[in-house]
């Protein structure tokens, strides 16, 4: 019993040390950077396979950012779906959308890992930005995250997206990772 209660206390004390570090700080780009010659291309890179539900959206998000200049990369890992359809519309209607080359996956790489791969070897940007098809950015994610990384020193930035959830198990099992990450995982160290 004493040692279950002192995991948790553990578990208690990471937590609240996280929360402390984990602070919203972003004040708007404008105070990390002055004037448009300082706002550098961000390539936003998003691998898809047999994505004709989210694409679209995925996309839409991307260019309805706040923050430019941007460029959106996809990667189409051979979808057998409308999914190379729906990024040739969307590609003929905004020039910001890149379509990268699929080429065969070498041995040893997995498809995904692949298309990212892919993608920042093309990516024109100063910094990239790797998601998800399913994922929607809110429309300042960009300068949001940008400005995070700016005022931090940062090469690297990870993000937390808020989740939507529809179905009461997804309520109960998506944000079990935000336990993990902040109950054992010393954010001041990653």
């Amino acid at each position: 019993m004493a040692t279950a209660a002192a995991l948790c206390a553990l578990a208690l004390g990471m937590t609240l040390r996280n929360l402390a570090v984990y602070r919203r700080r972003w004040t708007g780009w404008r105070q990390v950077a002055s004037g448009a010659e300082a706002r550098p291309l961000v390539s936003v890179c998003i691998p898809a396979r047999n994505e004709a539900t989210n694409i679209e959206s995925c996309v839409r998000s991307v260019f309805k950012q706040t923050y430019a200049p941007i460029e959106v990369l996809v990667y189409d890992d051979q979808s057998t779906d409308a999914t190379p359809e729906i990024l040739l519309r969307l590609a003929a209607e905004d020039a910001r959308l890149v379509r990268v080359p699929t080429e065969p996956l070498p041995p040893g790489w997995n498809g995904k890992q692949w298309g990212c791969d892919r993608m920042g070897r093309i990516a024109k940007g100063e910094w990239l930005l790797f998601t998800d098809a399913d994922v929607r950015l809110d429309e300042a994610c960009v300068a949001r995250t940008l400005g995070e990384a700016v005022a931090r020193g940062c090469d690297l930035l990870s993000t937390f997206p808020r989740q939507v959830l529809g179905t009461v198990g997804e309520a109960l099992l998506v944000p079990m990772i935000h336990f993990v990450l902040f109950s054992y995982l010393p954010m001041d160290r990653m």
